[in-house]
């Protein structure tokens, strides 16, 4: 992640922490990265080095005025002042980071071979939340692949409880004898 873009994520952290506006920045965030991301001409509009900054920073505070936070408005006028809009999405995931880290929250990545019930990514989330000790937030996919069981990625561990992880140790154990 960009060093430039952490510096303004953590600023805009910082004062929304400040102003106890925290929730209220975060939708905004949300709501802005949403719009961004599902509607194509826009995105390529705030990518185009043909735009100028005013001219984003303009769109943006047209499109957004009414339904975010002055700080919020008051921060994307301070990027296009700098020059950082090309930046604005690497920001918006460092915001995102910094909020999960001050909530003792963590992303994990949930991988099962077959769909899971309920009950049984509740389960799977409380045994990961107590070995990482932070509240988990799962991403559950299925991938066949494993043939059974599951693998979960979370920060920079991985619990690989997988059949397929299974059937490569045995037939590493194997080989090397």
């Amino acid at each position: 992640m960009n060093r430039v873009a952490k510096r303004y994520a953590k600023a805009l952290f910082e004062q929304a922490r400040e102003d106890d506006e925290l929730n209220k920045i975060e939708n905004d965030i949300q709501n802005i990265r949403s719009v961004i991301e599902n509607n194509q001409d826009f995105k390529t509009f705030l990518a185009s080095p043909l735009v100028s900054e005013d001219q984003k920073s303009e769109v943006l505070n047209q499109v957004f005025k009414d339904r975010t936070q002055q700080l919020t408005m008051n921060f994307i006028g301070l990027l296009a002042q700098k020059k950082r809009m090309m930046i604005l999405n690497e920001i918006f995931i460092s915001f995102a980071d910094y909020v999960m880290d001050y909530r003792n929250q963590v992303k994990a990545q949930l991988i099962s071979a077959t769909e899971l019930t309920k009950e049984q990514i509740d389960e799977i989330r409380k045994n990961v939340q107590s070995f990482i000790g932070k509240e988990v937030q799962l991403d559950v996919q299925i991938n066949s692949k494993l043939i059974g069981g599951f693998v979960v990625k979370v920060e920079d561990k991985v619990i690989d409880n997988s059949i397929r992880y299974r059937l490569d140790t045995i037939r590493e154990h194997l080989v090397a004898r």
